[in-house]
Formats: C-alpha cells, structure tokens, sequence
C-alpha cells in the first residue's frame, strides 16, 4: 500500500513494536540479574556458620567466591553453545561460529572485563554488603555512560539529563544509609550484651 516508507512513515508501527520487544529483554535480563544476586546471598552467602566452614557443602563457595562466578559461566558457556548448535541444526546456518577479525577485540573486552570481571566483582560485593545494596549500584552505569560520553564523543547534557544523574545519586545514598542503619541495628540485637539487658528486665 505504501510506495516509500520511509517518507509517509509506514514502517512506524515496526519500530514501535520492535522498541516493546526490546524493553520487554531489558525488563527480563534486569529481573533475570536480581534474581541470580538473591539467590546467591540466600542459598550461598546467607548460610549457617556451620554450613560455611564445612567445605564439603558452601565453605569453598563462600570463601572464594570467584568459584560461584565460574560456575555460573560454565552453564551459560554451554547453555549457549547448544542454542548455536541447535540453530545451525535447524537452519544449517554457519554463521553461529565465525567470528570476525574486526570483533575480536570488542569480544575481548566483553568476556574479560564487561563480563567474567564484572560478575566476579558482583559476587565478591554480594558476599560483604546487602543484595539491595548490590543492585542499587548498577543505575550508576547510567551516571558513567553518561559522563564517559561527554568525556569521549564530546556530547552535550541537558538539564534532564543532570537531573536524572542528581536522582541516582540520591537514590543510592538513600538505600546505602538505610542498608547501614539496619546493619547496626541487627548486630545491637544480635549482641550479648543486648540480650542480658532483655532478659534481666
């Protein structure tokens, strides 16, 4: 029906659905990694003293806890070779594994730093600090994207943009406060001093 789309905008309803698929990932990949950092702490890092300083359980796991990130990336690495072999059987399509010279060092970039160092650390914090703390940091990617592109490409901020990096940085004050108010909290209750006081009155 329509001659050129791109001049009476036809393909408008393309994009639109095509920008809901992609927040619907952004929403699953977000649930997806809140997930993986709650059951860490719960299941891993949230265990009995016992269960941590036995090894034949979680002492290995909670003392070295690059141990849970290689686990993790085990499974992905072979979760995803089978989707790429289960594609190529289907379509015989060979492209699933070349990978071209142009990208080796964006892929580089990705396994090493964006990915094996980054869990790694994500999973060294969730063993020290609260999972909502955790989480509560990645908007600071936003913080960064934005000031790295500034700093690099040269691009210019708005007053939104100021503002949404003033937010963030509010947020996370708000929760890290809050996150240390309770911390102290739990270990005066937790104390013995603070249960011979209870029991005396």
């Amino acid at each position: 029906m329509c001659m050129n789309k791109t001049i009476i905008g036809c393909d408008e309803p393309d994009t639109a659905s095509q920008s809901i698929v992609g927040i619907i990932f952004l929403v699953a990949n977000c649930s997806c990694m809140a997930m993986y950092v709650l059951l860490q702490k719960r299941f891993v890092f949230g265990r009995s003293w016992e269960d941590k300083n036995d090894d034949k359980t979680l002492g290995k796991w909670d003392a070295y806890p690059v141990h849970l990130t290689a686990y993790s990336y085990l499974f992905g690495a072979m979760i995803m070779a089978t989707t790429a072999g289960v594609r190529y059987g289907i379509n015989q399509d060979s492209s699933v594994f070349n990978v071209p010279k142009e990208t080796y060092a964006a892929i580089g970039y990705a396994v090493f730093i964006s990915s094996a160092l980054a869990y790694g650390l994500i999973t060294f914090a969730n063993k020290y600090v609260s999972s909502v703390v955790v989480t509560a940091f990645w908007p600071v990617q936003v913080f960064v994207t934005i000031i790295l592109s500034y700093v690099c490409f040269n691009d210019k901020m708005d007053g939104m943009e100021y503002g949404g990096m003033a937010l963030i940085l509010v947020g996370m004050f708000i929760v890290v406060y809050s996150n240390i108010t309770e911390s102290k909290d739990r270990s005066r209750r937790e104390s013995p001093i603070f249960h011979r006081i209870i029991n005396s009155d």
